[in-house]
């Protein structure tokens, strides 16, 4: 399925392990998704178009 935006609300639960391998997005010890949260970079994954806000 292609798509320009995808959302997941999924509030201050454990992140969907399948959705983020599906997408290839690295991840925490904790399994939460990786991404600084400061800077020019704040809430960029390692896959492009993929943000964890």
């Amino acid at each position: 399925m292609k798509a320009d935006q995808v959302l997941l609300a999924m509030g201050f639960t454990q992140p969907a392990s399948p959705v983020l391998e599906a997408f290839g997005v690295d991840k925490d010890a904790r399994g939460s998704v990786r991404a600084a949260t400061e800077g020019d970079h704040a809430y960029f994954t390692s896959v492009d178009k993929v943000s964890a806000w």
